[in-house]
């Protein structure tokens, strides 16, 4: 419907598909109860020919998760072989296999999003994508998540349940994984590989992603089953 007009609607669960000229359609269930009903959507931009965007999305809660992709075929250097907020675009001179990737929003107050574009000119490459719970404080104490809970003045510095990764070439959604836990401040969602002829495959089915276990010490580090 347009924006500004109202659409009455029975009690009852519905479809609802939002269209906006230069995003992609985005489809959810909504469920209206005395003529009421809350929807969060996030609406992901085209990617371009040839290229992908990783968006990450979560709930109000932790305040800051942060989106990773590092170079997919280890041993990884370190943190500096990764695009993240701390570098959002990653120097040729360090990490040739990372040209082209770059972050393009970090959120840092819930919800999301947080966007990964790998453009058209990346090179046939192996990509491995992860979440970091970076802190939970809020605006006014934003602390680091450290693995010693004395370190700082708040807990609970772990993922909620439910936080999303989804996966978008040109021609739409190619995949999705969900957190399901509620333990962990690591979670390595899976491998991204971009073939030689330009299109991409993307692999979420590791055992510990199926497990939702994100017992990953770090992305740099890799998991025994990815």
């Amino acid at each position: 419907w347009r924006a500004g007009r109202t659409l009455p609607l029975v009690n009852g669960d519905y479809t609802v598909v939002v269209r906006a000229r230069g995003y992609y359609d985005r489809q959810a269930q909504v469920r209206v109860v005395n003529g009421l009903a809350s929807l969060n959507l996030i609406m992901v931009p085209y990617a371009e020919p040839g290229g992908m965007r990783i968006v990450l999305s979560w709930a109000a809660r932790p305040y800051d998760c942060d989106l990773w992709v590092a170079n997919g075929l280890p041993p990884v250097g370190d943190v500096n072989f990764a695009v993240f907020w701390g570098q959002p675009n990653n120097p040729p001179s360090i990490d040739a296999s990372l040209d082209g990737v770059q972050l393009d929003r970090d959120s840092q107050l819930g919800w999301g999003p947080e966007t990964v574009t790998v453009r058209n000119t990346t090179a046939p490459t192996t990509l491995r994508v992860g979440v970091n719970v970076y802190g939970d404080g809020g605006a006014a104490s934003n602390a680091r998540c450290f693995t010693q809970p004395e370190q700082y003045d708040y807990t609970g510095c772990h993922f909620a349940g439910g936080e999303l990764v989804e996966f978008f070439d040109t021609y739409g959604l190619v995949a999705s994984s969900s957190y399901v836990g509620s333990q962990g401040d690591w979670w390595v969602v899976g491998l991204v590989e971009k073939l030689p002829d330009g299109s991409f495959s993307v692999g979420v089915s590791g055992a510990g992603v199926a497990q939702q276990s994100a017992s990953c010490t770090n992305i740099v580090n890799p998991c025994p089953d990815i």
